[in-house]
């Protein structure tokens, strides 16, 4: 992308722009004057093809789906094996409607219900029955993956992926060390098998080994490992299949961070529960709950995302809110840990996220 524009001095044009902020090493954040740098603020991307109609982010690589249903993309592996700080084509992938990624590969929802995956292939996460854990082979292109049908979200974490279909059951193919394909085992696999118990699915959201989703009724499931929770023997407590997480109110959405996760329940509240270092359950204070608790300050949110080093919300006025972050203010050097709304923005329908990194449509 050209130089850029910080939102806050320039007066946002008709129609929805796309803004990045957070870590730029590669230019995922999404300006090329600043890549190889992290940059709190949020920053407007001068490119036409970004926001297109949807954003998407991998670990350290953003994409832009255009209305013709190509991808573009950006950061490390741009175009699914090089990197470029300015958007550019990812060859191969036809009728996209989301698109998501984990660390080194990449998922495309399809409008038919299929799906699309490139990129490394070490843990069988392409899911087209290679494993190639010396790297030998060059990123996969993007591939069908097959026995994926009728799919209506994707998601992928560091080597897993996984596809909620129509009948809100889960398929998850990839890593699976930790119990995060949630079948039962700690095996990987390398097509897709189906998460064990779990139906009815209407929101799925993972990150490092954790994977939380809700369903249709209200209810909260976890598996996998939260990064922080050893038990008795000093071993990982690893979940290898779903376990409902007690103590929320009916929820409709879900988001997943490497040792927290939260929570959007159907008032516009939202909860949190987890690891709580740099203040991530939203509480004001640093100690860990296992209970899941209320996060201060927000209400009539309507979306919410989480990545390493930051959670989001977003109001239905648009106003974006930060915490469990640096602040984005360019004169605020601390740490943010109640929400607090984001620097420079406002009137945003949608945030994506990356590992440290995160997007945002502002109409």
């Amino acid at each position: 992308m050209p130089a850029g524009t910080v939102l806050a001095q320039v007066r946002t044009p008709a129609g929805p722009v796309g803004v990045g902020w957070g870590h730029n090493e590669y230019g995922q954040a999404g300006w090329a004057f600043g890549s190889g740098s992290s940059y709190p603020f949020p920053v407007q991307a001068d490119d036409p093809a970004v926001p297109g109609v949807a954003l998407g982010a991998a670990d350290e690589t953003s994409y832009a789906v255009q209305a013709d249903g190509s991808v573009m993309g950006w950061g490390r592996y741009a175009d699914g094996s090089h990197e470029s700080d300015t958007p550019v084509a990812v060859t191969g992938v036809t009728g996209a409607v989301a698109v998501t990624g984990g660390f080194a590969h990449s998922l495309a929802l399809r409008g038919d219900g299929s799906v699309l995956a490139w990129g490394s292939q070490d843990h069988g996460q392409i899911g087209n029955g290679v494993f190639d854990p010396n790297y030998q082979l060059p990123p996969a292109p993007p591939t069908v993956v097959e026995g994926v049908t009728g799919a209506v979200a994707v998601e992928a974490t560091d080597r897993t992926s996984y596809a909620v279909r129509a009948d809100g059951t889960v398929l998850a193919w990839g890593d699976g060390e930790l119990g995060q394909l949630g079948n039962g085992t700690r095996q990987s696999v390398a097509t897709p098998v189906p998460v064990s118990g779990l139906s009815g699915v209407v929101s799925l959201s993972a990150r490092s080994y954790l994977v939380v989703a809700a369903t249709a009724d209200g209810s909260v499931w976890q598996w996998g490992w939260d990064g922080y929770t050893f038990g008795p023997d000093g071993s990982a407590a690893i979940d290898v299949v779903p376990r409902r997480v007690a103590g929320l109110p009916p929820t409709t959405q879900v988001a997943a961070a490497s040792m927290h996760a939260l929570a959007l329940a159907a008032d516009g509240t939202v909860w949190a529960w987890g690891n709580n270092d740099s203040g991530c359950l939203g509480g004001g204070t640093t100690e860990p709950q296992v209970a899941p608790v209320q996060a201060v300050g927000l209400a009539g949110i309507v979306r919410i995302a989480a990545e390493s080093e930051a959670n989001y919300a977003v109001g239905g006025d648009g106003t974006p809110y930060e915490w469990c972050t640096l602040s984005t203010h360019p004169l605020v050097n601390s740490f943010v840990n109640v929400p607090t709304p984001v620097w420079g923005i406002d009137h945003v329908r949608d945030i994506v996220t990356g590992t440290a990194h995160a997007l945002a449509v502002v109409e």
